[in-house]
């Protein structure tokens, strides 16, 4: 994603470095500033898409390292009081800020059962 921005960047300094423009923008053409609007345009949508996966990227993981932590400390708190293994997410209580059908919920709900197992089993093992 970042290459691709990198090249039109490239593509349009070459340009406007060719025209050595005196107008308002790039030329004084009205074909010249179409196309260099619709070239920034594009840079423009492309690191917009960049930012909101690398959004959704963050608030998985954050969600993933929270479910994990407390699936531990329910896996941990199940095998101390002797409660047989049930590895259920249904039966935890997810936080209020994680809305289902979000890339938060999905880290916390994809990564707490295996915190749940890891913590159970560091108890029954004595890990």
């Amino acid at each position: 994603m970042l290459c691709s921005a990198v090249f039109i960047i490239g593509i349009v300094s070459e340009y406007t470095a060719k025209k050595k423009a005196t107008g308002f923008f790039v030329g004084q053409c009205i074909k010249d500033k179409a196309i260099a609007t619709l070239l920034i345009l594009l840079v423009l949508l492309i690191a917009a898409v960049a930012s909101f996966w690398s959004y959704q990227k963050i608030t998985f993981n954050r969600g993933a390292e929270e479910g994990y932590l407390i699936g531990i400390k329910q896996g941990e708190f199940d095998a101390e009081n002797n409660i047989p293994f049930n590895a259920s997410f249904d039966s935890s209580d997810v936080p209020s800020n994680y809305i289902l059908g979000t890339s938060k919920f999905s880290g916390y709900a994809f990564y707490w059962q295996s915190g749940y197992e890891d913590g159970y089993q560091s108890i029954i093992w004595g890990d």
